[in-house]
């Protein structure tokens, strides 16, 4: 009897006490993209050199984020078989108006789990370097819209961020025509959809497998995709089916599941490596073979950003219309 008394304490205490640390720790930490935006002599910083590789070289991990060094063989930017497309993926470190909102509880349990060091705690995808990228979050009858790091009003998740203080960054992935149609026209699908859910529990699913991933698995096994993952859900949607077969996401496994079912040489990689798109984090996205890193700023400054990095590489000058 005394010792279920002193474990339903002990379950009280973490209950209380454990939700108000993680709080606190989201208030009070400093992540580095901000850091490294709040030392830079302007508002943004352009990467100067980058490359787009089809694929990548599980012993290097910066060759998964697609900034190893060029390689001709590698390299989707130097086939003349095959122009190419781009698909955008922006990751963000928000910044709540509100230091108490909830919310914080969620990004301090991703930068204490998160092996990336880059912490960043929401993603959206794009098919343009226009700021109007789709990300999934909760509230309202359609969860996967359009958001802006400029124009937070209206929206009820990016309007709890602080346009000055958030931070973004800006990656791309080089594919097929074919690929960059798939993907755009599968995306605006689900957009349209209302039984697209952002489920906040798949959150939880992702923390406890992160926790085991970095406290207890041996450091050569912890890099994404040497994980051994749960089983738990299809990787592919079925295409031959009316209705959509996944539906419950949170804005990270939603891009994965897009990218695995457009894109075949992802599918591939996931496949070969048994990755279960459930228990893919934000982070975790800038492993995927080939995403490459363009550009970083503050939400406020993300149209001169994106300015800034067309005018260095003028190729990208069809993908931003505002």
């Amino acid at each position: 009897m005394i010792q279920k008394k002193k474990s339903r304490r002990t379950a009280h205490f973490f209950l209380r006490f454990v939700p108000l640390l993680l709080l606190l720790w989201g208030c009070a930490s400093t992540n580095k993209l901000n850091r490294d935006l709040a030392a830079s002599p302007v508002p943004y910083i352009i990467e100067e050199d980058f490359s787009f590789q089809e694929t990548a070289d599980d012993s290097d991990p910066a060759s998964r984020q697609g900034q190893s060094q060029k390689s001709a063989q590698n390299s989707l930017s130097d086939s003349d078989e095959e122009p190419g497309r781009y698909i955008f993926i922006r990751l963000y470190n928000p910044v709540y108006k509100n230091p108490f909102y909830i919310a914080n509880i969620l990004k301090a349990g991703i930068e204490i789990t998160d092996l990336n060091e880059e912490k960043v705690s929401h993603s959206a995808i794009n098919f343009s370097l226009d700021d109007n990228f789709y990300g999934l979050t909760f509230g309202g009858k359609l969860q996967l819209v359009e958001e802006s790091c400029v124009n937070v009003d209206g929206h009820k998740y990016m309007g709890k961020c602080s346009p000055v203080k958030s931070a973004q960054v800006t990656y791309a992935l080089k594919v097929t025509e074919d690929e960059y149609t798939s993907t755009k026209e599968f995306v605006e699908a689900y957009a349209q959809s209302t039984k697209v859910k952002y489920r906040a529990i798949e959150n939880f699913k992702i923390a406890m497998f992160d926790i085991k991933r970095r406290f207890f698995t041996s450091k050569k096994n912890r890099e994404f995709g040497k994980s051994k993952y749960l089983p738990l859900a299809k990787n592919r949607s079925d295409r031959n089916s009316d209705d959509f077969t996944e539906n419950d996401f949170v804005c990270s496994t939603f891009i994965a599941f897009a990218l695995i079912n457009n894109i075949p040489r992802i599918a591939d990689w996931f496949e070969n490596h048994k990755i279960n798109y459930r228990y893919v984090n934000v982070g975790d996205l800038i492993h995927i073979p080939g995403m490459t890193r363009l550009f970083s700023s503050t939400w406020e400054y993300y149209q001169i950003a994106a300015q800034a990095f067309v005018d260095e590489h003028p190729e990208f000058s069809e993908y931003l219309n505002n």
